[in-house]
């Protein structure tokens, strides 16, 4: 790897955006955790199912309940009761594991006020 990075310029470079873009996304993670309420984040991972893991407005989750609290660093309980919020504010339609994002809008609008 040392050989590409020293004679290669171009393979360079690519590293060291990729390099940056998972620097950038890791500082976003962990704003996210420390500075946004609950519902913030629950809108975070949501958004980020949906535009970078499944890129689909409408997928099949394979993270439980259990995962989403966990990697939003809230319990269970909590990331239940706001998946069923956001359902029923039409935000989000839930249906066993099958999820469909109903409102970009109102979820970019509550990762953005946190």
């Amino acid at each position: 790897m040392q050989y590409l990075v020293k004679n290669n310029a171009d393979f360079a470079e690519r590293m060291i955006t990729q390099i940056n873009t998972n620097m950038s996304q890791f500082f976003e993670r962990i704003i996210s955790l420390t500075q946004k309420q609950l519902h913030g984040r629950i809108a975070d991972v949501i958004l980020h199912l949906s535009r970078e893991i499944y890129e689909s407005d409408k997928f099949n989750m394979l993270l439980t309940r259990r995962d989403i609290a966990e990697f939003c660093g809230m319990s269970t309980e909590s990331a239940i009761r706001i998946l069923k919020e956001f359902h029923n504010d039409r935000i989000v339609n839930i249906e066993g594991k099958n999820l469909e994002v109903i409102s970009y809008q109102l979820l970019e609008r509550l990762s953005e006020v946190g």
